[in-house]
């Protein structure tokens, strides 16, 4: 996938559907997301640390 369609981020939220939103806020407006995916990464990174990748669609045609 062309990496303009996708935005990988690491958020702190207390459960995947709020990182999936915190992490959707940040992307541009025309752009229509159409798979979203958050892995919990506690371990690694701390507590309620989340890896959410998202993946676009084409631009939408509305302002």
């Amino acid at each position: 996938m062309h990496p303009d369609n996708r935005y990988d981020a690491l958020v702190n939220a207390t459960s995947r559907e709020e990182a999936i939103a915190i992490a959707a806020e940040a992307t541009p407006r025309d752009r229509r997301v159409v798979q979203a995916i958050a892995v919990d990464v506690s371990a690694e990174h701390g507590p309620d640390t989340w890896y959410v990748t998202l993946e676009f669609g084409a631009a939408s045609a509305r302002s």
